[in-house]
């Protein structure tokens, strides 16, 4: 052919570099197409280049939206109070929160105070217009709330003579199994959150015990689970010391700060933080203008 006629009259050295050429297309050509195959097409093994193969790509949760089943229940207990209620609990080294969930809108204020929680604080006990609820916590590190909408109304049908009861002073079992309250009929009365509509009578108060029921105690639970009057009301104050479950150590405010007490210890108190802090390190319970007030129910 002629394009092989020209190639015979080529010198030695022509035809050298001639064939060193034609390599070098082939070569540009091979990585070309390698480029092609493994780097921008790829496959399910072998993805685009930067990428993890598709079966080891996996889509994860971040931990703080993960869903919880209880509260994370570590550090010092508080009831923060303001125009809601918030369940949180508070870095005893610092004060700053560390887990919040908020109680059920206009709920009563429960002098029982950690017992209104069920042991493993799955579950909350309430009262709202005379209604008694128990609701199961819900949401995440994030967002959480004992819901009022699946909560669960206990007691609440009318009788034929005793009309439509009322109640408060909700409070759980040691063993979380029962939730006993006290009614309008100045009685105590028990209830299992699985068989709601039963009542069990277990005490009759005196006379105007329901009445002062917001802020005073006139009964109790025994170590047997009976119910026990007081031979005084008791009122509970607001919490300003925990100690801590060691029993080794106290936390206390002066109204100056936080301190923290080693027991049996001589010597002052030395000072923990100021103020405690919300997840966004605003003071709460203090300053001019407090906002919330803390009252502890316990360190954990």
């Amino acid at each position: 052919m002629k394009g092989d006629a020209q190639m015979t009259h080529l010198s030695p050295q022509q035809h050298a570099t001639w064939r060193k050429g034609l390599r070098s297309v082939a070569l540009a050509a091979v990585v070309f197409v390698g480029a092609v195959a493994c780097g921008a097409g790829g496959s399910a093994d072998k993805p685009p280049g930067g990428q993890a193969p598709q079966s080891a790509r996996t889509t994860s949760t971040p931990d703080r939206e993960k869903e919880l089943n209880a509260p994370v229940a570590k550090g010092i207990a508080s009831l923060t109070r303001g125009n809601l209620t918030l369940l949180a609990f508070y870095d005893p080294s610092t004060g700053r929160q560390t887990f919040g969930t908020w109680l059920p809108q206009y709920s009563e204020e429960n002098p029982w105070k950690r017992y209104s929680f069920s042991p493993d604080w799955k579950r909350y006990a309430w009262v709202k217009d005379g209604d008694l609820f128990v609701g199961s916590f819900t949401g995440s590190a994030m967002v959480s709330r004992y819901d009022e909408t699946p909560g669960t109304k206990i007691g609440g049908k009318p009788t034929f003579n005793g009309g439509k009861r009322a109640y408060r002073q909700p409070r759980f079992s040691a063993d979380g199994k029962k939730i006993y309250v006290l009614a309008n009929d100045e009685k105590v009365y028990s209830a299992d959150p699985a068989s709601p509509d039963q009542l069990t009578e277990e005490a009759t108060l005196e006379q105007g015990s329901f009445f002062g029921g917001r802020s005073e105690l006139l009964w109790d639970l025994a170590a047997d689970g009976k119910v026990v009057k007081r031979p005084a009301a008791v009122h509970p104050d607001r919490g300003a010391q925990v100690t801590s479950p060691d029993g080794t150590k106290t936390l206390l405010s002066n109204g100056a700060g936080w301190f923290l007490k080693t027991n049996g210890a001589t010597g002052d108190p030395a000072l923990a933080f100021e103020t405690f802090t919300d997840d966004t390190k605003k003071p709460v319970g203090s300053g001019p203008d407090p906002g919330m007030t803390i009252d502890l129910i316990g360190w954990y």
